[in-house]
Formats: C-alpha cells, structure tokens, sequence
C-alpha cells in the first residue's frame, strides 16, 4: 500500500511538471500579438486549447502560427482545476494583421 501511495504521488509530480513547463517559442512565435482593434486585420479562423495558466500565452502564440496567423484577441478564458492544478480553457480568434 505504501509503495502505491508513492507511485501515485510521483506521476502527480510528473504530470504537473509537464503541465507547467514552458514550450520553446520560434522567432516567428515570439512576434505574434495580442489585438483588440482588428480593422487592419484577415480573420482567420478561432481555436480552443487547454493550457497551464502559467503557459496559456505561449500556446496562444503557437496555436496562432500554425494557423498561419500573426496576432490573435482572446474570446473567453475559463479556469478549472484538474488534479490539484489550474488550466485555462481558452477561445481565441486569429488574426493576420499589417502593423
């Protein structure tokens, strides 16, 4: 039983370590922007994704390249906890802007 305990607790461990830590963004990642005036902007498409509260931007960023976007404006940001750790449930719409 006490083995059990600590395998339960390790896995704990190692899923919020992975849920925590900080993808690597790309140059092209790491320019893209937050808007709220889209008047110069191509709307794109919208995405959902799940993230780390503490690494929602990043995902942002990378959800936004991928759809071939370069700005993105967040439509709805809720917060659950799963397994004792904080993960926002995000909306966002993505944009290809000139600025």
């Amino acid at each position: 039983m006490k083995s059990l305990k600590y395998g339960v607790g390790s896995v704990i461990v190692s899923l919020i370590f992975v849920a925590c830590g900080q993808p690597k963004l790309t140059p092209e990642q790491q320019k893209v922007r937050t808007v709220n005036d889209t008047t110069n902007c191509e709307f794109i498409d919208t995405v959902y994704f799940e993230a780390s509260i503490y690494n929602m931007p990043q995902y942002a960023r990378i959800n936004t390249v991928n759809k071939g976007g370069n700005a993105y404006k967040i439509l709805s940001a809720d917060t659950q906890k799963i397994m004792g750790v904080d993960v926002k449930m995000t909306n966002i719409e993505v944009y290809r802007c000139k600025f």
